[in-house]
């Protein structure tokens, strides 16, 4: 369904382990900061290096798809049924990649919101802290 094969891999299988990837090591994220209490208050440093590095992979994936999916739907003709999906997935791939990208840059801003007060305008999270 998404064109194929690209450099002799089969992109279908590419997709469920870039999904798989992701869900995993997210996953893993959580239990870690359930079982250490949220790293003791410094979790947010493990989110903003998971955003960043499953904002690289989506962006990978997500060229990857564009290339292989308008190269597929320029060239098979009369498949308009898989063209659909195939431009799903390759919305999807864009729109997941745009959330890591914006997680990324909350928890960015959270983990630099000691070092600036500017930033630290919208951080309810802890009750007491006096906000210039």
């Amino acid at each position: 369904m998404l064109a194929g094969a690209w450099e002799g891999k089969n992109l279908c299988d590419f997709a469920f382990v870039i999904a798989a990837v992701s869900i995993g090591v997210e996953a893993a994220v959580f239990i870690l900061l359930c079982c250490t209490c949220n790293l003791c208050g410094l979790g947010y440093i493990i989110e903003t290096i998971f955003m960043g590095f499953g904002s690289m992979l989506w962006l990978a994936a997500s060229l990857v798809f564009t290339d292989n999916v308008m190269h597929a739907n320029n060239t098979i003709d009369g498949d308009s049924q898989f063209e659909k999906w195939r431009t799903a997935v390759l919305g999807l791939s864009w729109a997941i990649f745009g959330a890591f990208v914006i997680l990324f840059f909350v928890y960015l801003f959270k983990m630099l919101a000691p070092v600036c007060p500017c930033l630290n305008c919208c951080d309810d999270d802890d009750k007491n802290r006096v906000h210039p």
